[in-house]
């Protein structure tokens, strides 16, 4: 299966103005929240085997090298949430993003431009100096 790799040159950023439809929200710890995660990455980013969500989570999130519970944000628009995304934290003032979805009921609604906005502020914020994503 082709990979895509990308590399982002974090630059001085602040999280979007005046986007009255989407907020930012970080993870609050919760099995509620990890339940919320599971439901939007099981379109299309999760496997078909993966189907318990502490054991999903655990494996692709909080058991990952530069987890950071507070580096899992989560999308909502009029209280609804609708998209997530992690950042990992790596050597060198490294982020990695990583398991970046979207519910299908919200896609085409401008969602992934609101998180790239937020991502290069999230990145900005850490001090990073670069990022890197790879999608299949």
């Amino acid at each position: 299966m082709s990979h895509l790799k990308m590399f982002y040159k974090v630059k001085p950023a602040s999280y979007p103005e005046n986007c009255g439809r989407f907020t930012l929200r970080k993870y609050d710890g919760t099995e509620q929240d990890r339940k919320i995660w599971f439901d939007l990455c099981k379109e299309g980013i999760l496997r078909d085997n993966e189907v318990e969500v502490e054991q999903t989570f655990a494996e692709r999130i909080s058991g990952r090298e530069g987890y950071a519970p507070e580096n899992v944000f989560f999308v909502e628009k009029e209280g609804e949430t609708m998209a997530t995304m992690t950042i990992l934290l790596r050597e060198n003032n490294m982020g990695y993003l990583h398991m970046v979805s979207a519910s299908p009921d919200h896609r085409g609604q401008g969602v992934g431009k609101y998180i790239a906005d937020c991502v290069a502020a999230v990145l900005f914020e850490l001090g990073c100096t670069a990022c890197t994503l790879d999608t299949q």
